[in-house]
């Protein structure tokens, strides 16, 4: 029973969101004949009773659009426990249901109209989204000729990044007889930089940033909003995932909606298959997303050498066994000429990264002009062989196969930034009242 004090309280306040939540869904029900299909929504609208008639023109609202099923809001599943492994290995950390209430077939995330939004979704939230549209995209058969160029753009990058220096300077160098039995320190100082593995990766990621330029490919626009509108890959709990977004007036009732699946049903919310509205393909063409990539943490060949992938798991991150890195590393161990003039090669590259042994093998090759240019040729050459056969698998990775060419590259996103139209802020962001 509410007492005098706390009804005046509550109405010099007025409803939070969660309050218009329970009074919206307390009035659907009593219009439909079941007032306490949820009883807690009827305790807490009961708070408020001279927001009734709105909330009833409210409720006409939602019957109209989303039919006769009585609506229940959603108090449960909320917290970072609600969150998927592979978000929180990504850094989201915010556990809020994208729903709000639900029925039998729609799954809503509601705003108010005028309410205010939180400013950003955070760094971690952003990264996690981003990794999560990658593997919609990866869903997709359609993104195989798409991989197939970025791997190919990867290969002629890599290419160039590698013989940037070669193809220029040592052509110079090898013209010259003095240069070519002795280098200066000034050129030592080249092949180094050259040679350095953050140089080399700063390089290599330089020239990947059009590649990678995922945020000017549509079907990834389309994926990234989906999931930041509807949390599909988010929450662990299906419920907290939403179908269709609710805008309500709390003035004179009205509402308007976006769906996020098809027909912003809850059965459009598949994991293998998911659908997307017309509705939010259109407003996707109005976001914009920009990613900033830097190399990995660690060592990508001693850290992720393995074969754990089990498709049957949604939170199995699928990686093949070898990187960018293992491959120029064995190599680099295999090589005849490598190991003849650096007599401690196999030493280095347990306690060195494989530039950095790279660099030694190009500071002990004697005659710098034409054979040490055709020695590097015929690395390369041996190394894109395994990489175009890693490709190959990478492929085949169905869902995860963006999240295997990024670690095989070793490299991974640094930070995401969006812009996203206003009206859409709230349901991505969450609301503050």
């Amino acid at each position: 029973m509410l007492n005098f004090k706390q009804y005046l309280l509550n109405e010099a306040k007025g409803p939070t969101g969660a309050q218009w939540e329970s009074i919206i869904t307390h009035q659907l029900n009593k219009l439909l004949g079941k007032e306490n299909a949820d009883s807690d929504a009827v305790e807490t609208s009961n708070g408020f009773p001279d927001y009734h008639e709105v909330g009833k023109i409210i409720a006409q609202n939602f019957k109209s659009k989303f039919g006769d099923s009585s609506m229940t809001q959603y108090g449960g599943g909320g917290g970072k426990d609600n969150l998927s492994t592979s978000w929180i290995a990504r850094g989201g950390t915010n556990g809020t249901p994208k729903t709000d209430m639900y029925t039998s077939d729609y799954n809503v995330s509601l705003k108010k109209k005028g309410g205010s939004q939180l400013a950003s979704g955070g760094t971690g939230e952003s990264i996690a989204t981003f990794y999560a549209a990658l593997e919609y995209l990866g869903q997709d058969k359609s993104a195989l000729p798409e991989i197939s160029k970025i791997m190919d753009d990867i290969e002629e990058n890599f290419k160039k990044v590698m013989l940037s220096y070669s193809k220029g300077e040592i052509e110079r160098i090898s013209k010259d007889q003095k240069r070519i039995d002795s280098l200066s320190p000034s050129d030592k100082k080249e092949i180094e930089k050259f040679t350095e593995t953050e140089a080399f990766h700063k390089r290599l990621n330089e020239e990947l940033k059009n590649v990678l330029n995922f945020g000017k490919n549509p079907d990834f626009m389309k994926w990234y909003i989906f999931e930041a509108m509807s949390g599909l890959k988010k929450f662990k709990n299906k419920q907290a995932v939403a179908s269709v977004c609710v805008t309500f007036d709390p003035d004179k009732g009205g509402i308007t909606s976006i769906p996020v699946t098809s027909d912003g049903k809850s059965s459009g919310l598949n994991n293998e298959k998911p659908s997307v509205s017309d509705e939010l393909i259109t407003k996707a063409k109005s976001i914009k997303v920009y990613s900033a990539w830097k190399s990995s943490k660690g060592k990508p060949y001693s850290t992720i050498r393995m074969n754990s992938y089990d498709p049957t798991k949604t939170d199995s991150v699928p990686l093949i066994d070898c990187t960018l890195d293992s491959i120029i590393r064995d190599e680099l161990q295999n090589d005849s000429i490598a190991n003849r003039v650096h007599k401690t090669l196999n030493e280095d590259l347990e306690m060195l990264d494989e530039f950095a042994v790279l660099r030694k093998v190009w500071d002990k090759i004697k005659g710098i002009g034409g054979s040490a240019l055709n020695w590097l040729k015929g690395f390369i050459g041996r190394v894109m062989k395994k990489v175009r056969a890693a490709f190959d698998k990478i492929k085949k990775l169905g869902a995860k196969m963006y999240h295997g060419l990024l670690n095989f590259m070793g490299i991974e996103i640094s930070s995401v930034k969006e812009t996203v139209p206003s009206d859409l802020q709230g349901f991505i962001y969450g609301t503050t009242d």
